[in-house]
């Protein structure tokens, strides 16, 4: 067989050749290196296969890998995460000479129902109030139809990357809690509700005179409180008819209904639980037991883990009463 065409390997990507031709294709693919390399973007927009040139480059420190374009006033340098809606890159502004976080829409939910509304909802909730445990927004605008936000660039990384097989230092989660709920209550006060509580949405900011600072991280799921109420999830970025992240929803969010800030505090206690033992209390595959079953599944907390936390947190209020 020879080599197929960029046009057949994006039929055959997007899964539309017959049966016939489709096997017949990918056995040439599985046999030939440069058609799987081909194959691999051959349904990639021009800006992603400028962000894929750029992450395979994999003897390239972040610092030295060739700039994605210009976004507003930001040149990207390099990606550093892309979650169910947005793509988050690291950037610089020429004339400030300094870095920046600087998150988009992801290119293929560009298109999707709502996603525009809801980028600008992200901007607007998290720019309206400050507070060191949530991370700032510094910049907002839109480039040839490109929607982005700025944010500042910290040294750190998210709380998932601190939990061990076993958890943290009962210590240490009582310090993460207590700053989380400080950024929390912040949110809370002025009429927002997160609804995606959880470790990956969690940065731990280095500092040179401190612990890491807790800062609350991405917004896009976030909802203004109307009547104490937010309104029935509007399915975009959803699973099933929710929003959010499975093993972190209460029920109620996961079926699609009203919610108010009991969801986050719900979603907080599942993060905590998390912190402490390693695992998500409601068993090994959180997916099967979002699907409101909480009941019949009881949270056996074990014995050592309540009296540690308890320990610590008695031992934290006698430091503040001194």
């Amino acid at each position: 067989m020879t080599h197929p065409t960029r046009d057949q390997l994006q039929l055959l990507g997007k899964g539309k050749l017959a049966d016939k031709d489709e096997a017949e294709l990918a056995a040439h693919v599985d046999t030939c290196a440069d058609c799987a390399a081909k194959a691999e973007t051959a349904t990639k927009t021009p800006f992603e296969l400028k962000v894929h040139e750029a992450a395979t480059l994999s003897e390239a420190t972040p610092d030295t890998l060739p700039p994605l374009g210009m976004l507003g006033p930001y040149r990207l340098v390099s990606m550093m995460k892309e979650g169910g809606m947005g793509v988050v890159y690291k950037a610089r502004h020429p004339n400030m000479d300094k870095f920046f976080v600087v998150k988009t829409i992801r290119p293929d939910k560009k298109d999707v129902s709502g996603m525009r509304e809801r980028f600008l909802r992200e901007t607007k909730l998290q720019s309206q109030f400050e507070n060191d445990h949530v991370m700032p927004i510094y910049n907002a605008g839109e480039d040839n139809g490109e929607l982005y936000l700025a944010m500042p660039f910290l040294k750190g990384d998210t709380l998932d990357h601190h939990i061990g097989e076993n958890g943290m230092p009962i210590s240490e989660v009582v310090r993460i809690g207590i700053e989380f709920l400080k950024g929390l209550s912040a949110a809370h006060a002025k009429g927002m509700i997160h609804r995606d509580i959880k470790p990956n949405n969690t940065f731990l900011e280095k500092r040179d005179d401190g612990p890491p600072r807790v800062k609350i991280i991405d917004f896009g799921l976030a909802k203004p409180v109307e009547k104490g109420l937010v309104q029935p999830a509007d399915g975009v970025t959803s699973f099933g008819a929710a929003v959010g992240t499975p093993g972190y929803m209460p029920p109620e969010q996961f079926r699609g209904e009203e919610v108010d800030v009991r969801a986050d505090l719900f979603a907080f206690g599942v993060m905590l639980y998390k912190l402490t033992t390693g695992r998500l209390p409601f068993g090994v595959d959180p997916m099967a037991n979002s699907r409101g079953s909480y009941g019949s599944r009881r949270c056996r907390i074990r014995r050592f883990v309540r009296s540690r936390c308890a320990s610590a947190i008695r031992r934290r209020r006698l430091s503040w009463m001194r």
